[in-house]
């Protein structure tokens, strides 16, 4: 018996069959040897950026600009104005929240344990009972007062620095 397309070789291999493919198949380059044209043609972004040659504003006038996300002026206590000139500004053209933003959260963090051992001490007081309700469940309020400070300070924080970029924007103009 020989073998043929249908029945296995004498081994129990089957015959090899070459189909020819409408295309060629190309080797892929070894890593790291890809040839130009993905990211690495054409100008360097992150050069032209650091040079300060990048964006409509600095070819037009051909000045740099300062990086995207500086500051408008100088945090308050550095640089043009100290802090009670920013405490009194009544135009409200420089923000002190991003300054206090830490100690409010460490005063509401405060606040809220020793809101949560005045209630213990009174739970025991009262009643024994009380007290031992209080210390396994009076965290739940405390952290949740915690929880509520941070997400309206983050808030707070992002609104100020999404108008200090806004003015920013709107300065280059």
């Amino acid at each position: 018996m020989s073998p043929d397309s249908q029945h296995p070789g004498p081994a129990g291999t089957q015959p090899q069959h070459e189909q020819p493919q409408p295309w060629p198949t190309p080797t892929p380059p070894a890593y790291g040897n890809q040839p130009g044209g993905g990211y690495d043609a054409g100008p360097s972004y992150a050069a032209a950026y650091q040079a300060g040659s990048y964006g409509p504003t600095a070819q037009a006038t051909g000045a740099p600009h300062p990086p995207y996300g500086q500051a408008p002026y100088p945090p308050a206590g550095q640089g043009g104005s100290s802090f009670f000139h920013a405490l009194f500004d009544f135009s409200f053209s420089r923000y002190i929240t991003l300054t206090f933003a830490k100690v409010i959260y460490g005063i509401s963090i405060g606040l809220s344990i020793v809101a949560w051992l005045i209630y213990l001490f009174a739970g025991f007081a009262y009643e024994p009972g009380l007290g031992v309700l209080t210390l396994l469940l009076g965290w739940i309020p405390a952290l949740f007062f915690i929880i509520v400070a941070r997400v309206s300070l983050e808030f707070a924080v992002a609104m100020i620095k999404t108008a200090e970029n806004t003015s920013a924007l709107a300065g280059r103009r």
